[in-house]
């Protein structure tokens, strides 16, 4: 029976071209870069996984399979983009960017009333809420990269809201 197993480093050094190409054959809408950078996204985070000591046997195969994985997760993100030329020229409704001055002014005197009441707030749960909802963080990333209780970070939050919507209120009655 013939030894499969290789080492990664061997691997990598002697397939790497190979994988660039399977790349590229398998997502011709991807560009030279654009698959090596597949490739070095798949095989860097194969290295921090793979036990570099012991040899690996069908690892050619796991990454094979990698690739295909990584190309339907980049084709899944891909949104495509629309100019509002194209739009436009379609016929279809572009927004207005140019609105009447009334619509504008009060755009301006809420965002105004907001960065006031944001500024109003304790500085750590104004940073949940900026966080949570201009961020776009989840919870449970902030509790990680904070260190601070789930719990504690909802409940920020819970008050935050409440206070922005308390002195929004009080802003509005007074204008």
């Amino acid at each position: 029976m013939q030894d499969t197993s290789w080492s990664l480093v061997e691997i990598i050094a002697r397939e790497r071209a190979k994988f660039v190409a399977f790349v590229r054959r398998t997502a011709m809408d991807l560009s030279q870069m654009d698959a090596e950078d597949v490739v070095a996204d798949v095989l860097y985070h194969v290295w921090n996984r793979v036990d570099l000591t012991a040899p690996v046997e069908d690892l050619l195969a796991y990454l094979y399979t990698a690739f295909r994985h990584r190309i339907i997760d980049l084709r899944r993100r891909k949104r495509p983009t629309e100019s509002l030329e194209a739009r436009a020229e379609a016929g279809l409704d572009l927004p207005d960017l140019a609105a009447d001055p009334e619509t504008l002014a009060a755009r301006r005197a809420l965002r105004d009333r907001l960065q006031a009441a944001l500024a109003a707030l304790p500085a750590k749960q104004r940073a949940v809420w900026i966080a949570t909802e201009i961020g776009g963080h989840t919870f449970a990333e902030l509790a990680d990269a904070w260190g601070e209780p789930l719990g504690t970070l909802l409940a920020r939050k819970s008050r935050a809201v409440h206070r922005l919507q308390t002195l929004l209120t009080e802003s509005s009655t007074e204008a």
